[in-house]
């Protein structure tokens, strides 16, 4: 097996990769990764010259950052569609051989990596196996994290998908529509950010100086790139009451933002709001629905309340010992 390790300038390469690897996803395309403000380095690990898997790195001074990075998920390692394709346990062996290979190159250029891995990134031996006989040479850590998966059906039905989620839900969704809540679309970016502020001060939380910055960053590229969509709910007074910011690709869509009015909330409006933008990337044709993550315990009972799965996926990172 002839692999090389290539870096990958072409944004358009790496984007048409991208889009035919079961791990892509929107946090790791060109555009978002532009929207960050940091420098990153891509890599394709190439078969007779054609990329067969590929990994993501941000970097600052020269040292790759921790995973994941604010507001981001899945900047990981990348299958291609070849790959995937081959009968499983042929997959399962050349995933292996091409992740060993990736860790030992990337390992010999920088003392420290760390990867958000994808959730459907399931095997993890590469990286439990990595040293395995020079453990002085230092091991990968692995820490588990959740998000919220919900699987679209295809023929299914607003109503029908209103009478599977918790009773609490389809409650205040139904108390919304009485108190006149209205939705809208928006590109607003300054609204969202008062209530973004409103909602960690509500919380007693200040938001860091990397969260004022990127919030307007990557939802101003992500509008005008056309991978972002804000909503906004208003109360019958016309009151904003619930904004939500969504990313999407073509399969996915990832709920990125929510930011809500203190003083509305006995209007519902945030669950009203999402069962909108639910029912807006089911009839969009959009598989896969993320919650980006489930891992704080109010969160992650409201966001698996719509049905969501608990799914986990791993954070793998490794320094060179002194």
């Amino acid at each position: 097996m002839s692999l090389h390790l290539t870096h990958c300038p072409d944004d358009a390469a790496w984007d048409q990769f991208l889009d035919n690897s079961e791990q892509g996803n929107i946090f790791c395309y060109s555009a978002f990764l532009r929207a960050l403000g940091e420098s990153f380095e891509r890599y394709f690990v190439l078969k007779n010259d054609l990329p067969v898997a590929g990994a993501i790195l941000l970097v600052r001074d020269g040292v790759p950052l921790p995973s994941p990075y604010h507001f981001s998920c899945y900047h990981g390692v990348f299958f291609s569609q070849s790959i995937n394709d081959l009968p499983m346990h042929r997959s399962v062996l050349e995933q292996l051989r091409l992740v060993d290979f990736l860790l030992a190159e990337l390992s010999n250029r920088y003392s420290y990596l760390s990867f958000c891995l994808h959730y459907q990134f399931t095997d993890l031996r590469s990286f439990l196996w990595f040293n395995y006989h020079e453990a002085h040479k230092g091991r990968f850590t692995v820490e588990v994290s959740y998000t919220g998966i919900l699987k679209f059906v295809e023929s299914e039905t607003q109503d029908e998908y209103l009478r599977q989620v918790r009773d609490v839900r389809r409650q205040e969704y139904n108390r919304a529509v009485r108190e006149g809540v209205t939705i809208e679309d928006s590109d607003d970016l300054e609204l969202l950010d008062r209530l973004h502020d409103l909602t960690f001060k509500r919380q007693s939380i200040s938001r860091s100086e990397e969260e004022i910055r990127l919030l307007p960053a990557i939802t101003g590229e992500a509008l005008a790139k056309k991978f972002g969509k804000l909503w906004v709910a208003r109360s019958s007074t016309g009151e904003p009451a619930s904004a939500y910011f969504f990313l999407f690709d073509r399969r996915c869509a990832y709920y990125l933002f929510a930011a809500n009015n203190p003083d509305l909330r006995k209007t519902y409006a945030s669950s009203y709001l999402m069962f909108h933008v639910i029912d807006h990337f089911r009839r969009q044709g959009i598989q896969t629905f993320d919650f980006c993550g489930v891992n704080s315990p109010n969160r992650g009972d409201f966001k698996t309340s719509f049905n969501a799965k608990p799914t986990p996926y791993y954070i793998v990172s490794w320094a060179r010992p002194s």
